[in-house]
């Protein structure tokens, strides 16, 4: 006798957005810290404010796209020393590739 397919999918693509928003908030945090590590003395540019100022926001769904942001959203010259030194784009470059084994982790 066959046995009759019991589909779940609405379960599985809810498990997978919040196995997705999970993992971009673990990347983006992680992001934050590795960005951390360059704005401390001696690479001539770091400002108490400018490194207190980077933070994550939880990642959110909206018209079926998931997106989360980080950086700094309140220090006017940020933009100014990342075009210049780098510093968000080696958070990025040390954390995006691990999001797809962070989503795999969350999934479980």
């Amino acid at each position: 006798m066959a046995k009759l397919l019991d589909w779940r999918g609405a379960q599985v693509l809810s498990a997978v957005k919040e196995a997705t928003k999970a993992a971009m908030n673990e990347t983006t945090m992680k992001a934050v810290e590795a960005a951390h590590t360059q704005l401390y003395p001696g690479h001539g540019f770091i400002t108490g404010l400018l490194h207190g100022s980077l933070k994550s926001e939880p990642a959110t769904e909206e018209g079926g796209e998931i997106s989360a942001r980080w950086g700094s959203f309140d220090v006017n010259y940020a933009l100014y020393i990342e075009t210049r030194y780098g510093y968000l784009r080696y958070g990025a470059d040390a954390e995006y590739p691990g999001l797809a084994k962070r989503m795999v982790e969350h999934l479980g």
